[in-house]
């Protein structure tokens, strides 16, 4: 069997199964897909999948060492704790004089770049020079 083959055969495979899996499951699955191939197997569920290489190899990496396993005990998270997005806390935690972006501009010199301007003498300057 050639690769097209092979990879059409993994996609096939996973439309069956892949809606069901989580990150985890289907990074495993596609670990034991590629050492059923045997040699270039990696490079044939990668491609079947439209995933990283380096996503398969932890796949089977986590289940030489044991760790697919202890995954799938303790399954209260997928992920390691701290990934992801930031919580949006520290926006809320912004005095008033940050919540409008001109809080800290003057009136006189905010709006039409060209309008009059009073400077401290009391004579009225225009914006640009001619």
């Amino acid at each position: 069997m050639n690769s097209e083959d092979s990879i059409r055969e993994v996609r096939k495979k996973y439309r069956l199964l892949g809606q069901v899996l989580n990150e985890l499951q289907r990074r495993h699955w596609a670990a034991k897909e590629a050492l059923q191939l045997g040699r270039g197997g990696i490079a044939v569920v990668s491609k079947a999948l439209r995933i990283s290489p380096n996503t398969v190899k932890r796949g089977i990496q986590e289940i030489s060492t044991g760790q697919a396993d202890a995954h799938l005990l303790a399954i209260t998270r997928i992920r390691k704790p701290g990934g992801g997005r930031k919580s949006n806390t520290t926006s809320q935690d912004l005095s008033p004089e940050f919540d409008s972006p001109r809080a800290d501009s003057k009136p006189e010199s905010a709006g039409e770049p060209h309008a009059t301007i009073h400077d401290d003498s009391g004579d009225q300057t225009c914006g640009r020079q001619g």
